[in-house]
């Protein structure tokens, strides 16, 4: 039998990773250090410069990255962890199935580890985008030192803002849930949160979702580096949610 190893663990004092925890109810896990790849093939991993091709979901569900433009791969973005650098606000994406998020998925808890190297504002960590109207996006406000967290804006939605100083990396994390709001962490401190009826569901999920990018390659990309990104789908307890900030919390030491 072999053991695999994810970055950060070693076998007298394993992590408990996002996959061990969650479960099923990981849906995408894009893991900091681990199969990154500058083909589509996914057989050539990268090295320390070379352009990210393609970085491989460990969840299990095959929601690979795909039709990246120029991120590079930094091998020691972070704590000796290598992460996907993004330097060219008009070109970098990493793209991803739509099918990564259902229309019967009614609450959604996004964590990522990122940091922000431009002072621009409305830069995208992530978006999902339908008809040209953001179904739901996380921002990097650098101007106004803050995180944007858009919201279902094709149903009407809203936003909230937290704090975050732009230049440091943290670790972010973004609850949603269907007839109830939305709530956001920094460094596992609640910063904003909004009740919200709006149903973040109900747009039909056929749109597309960028790591870094605005929709179709319009500029507004991201500009930093992206650590590691993960979803988790359903019911999550307030324990639950550190759990998965304490895993990124102490595997890149913040």
């Amino acid at each position: 039998m072999t053991i695999r190893l994810h970055v950060g663990e070693n076998l007298s004092d394993p992590l408990v990773t996002p996959l061990t925890y969650f479960g099923d109810s990981l849906r995408l896990w894009l893991e900091g250090g681990t199969d990154f790849w500058e083909d589509a093939g996914s057989t050539d991993p990268c090295e320390d410069g070379d352009v990210i091709e393609v970085w491989s979901d460990q969840s299990g569900n095959g929601f690979d990255t795909s039709n990246s433009n120029t991120p590079i791969y930094d091998d020691d973005a972070l704590n000796s962890i290598g992460g996907a650098v993004m330097a060219d606000a008009d070109n970098d994406a990493l793209n991803i199935s739509n099918t990564a998020i259902e229309a019967t998925d009614t609450e959604i808890t996004i964590f990522t580890v990122f940091k922000c190297t431009d002072a621009a504002n409305n830069r995208q960590i992530c978006l999902y985008n339908k008809a040209g109207v953001a179904c739901f996006a996380l921002q990097a406000m650098g101007i106004n030192h803050t995180m944007r967290f858009w919201r279902n804006l094709a149903s009407g939605g809203d936003e909230i803002t937290a704090a975050i100083d732009p230049i440091d990396f943290h670790v972010v994390t973004w609850w949603q849930k269907e007839g109830t709001g939305h709530k956001a962490y920094v460094d596992g401190v609640e910063k904003a949160s909004r009740v919200d009826a709006n149903a973040f569901a109900s747009t039909g999920w056929t749109q597309e979702f960028t790591i870094g990018q605005d929709a179709g390659g319009e500029g507004a990309g991201f500009t930093g580096t992206i650590m590691e990104y993960f979803i988790v789908v359903g019911p999550i307890s307030d324990a639950d949610r550190q759990v998965g900030e304490n895993y990124l919390a102490t595997k890149y030491n913040l």
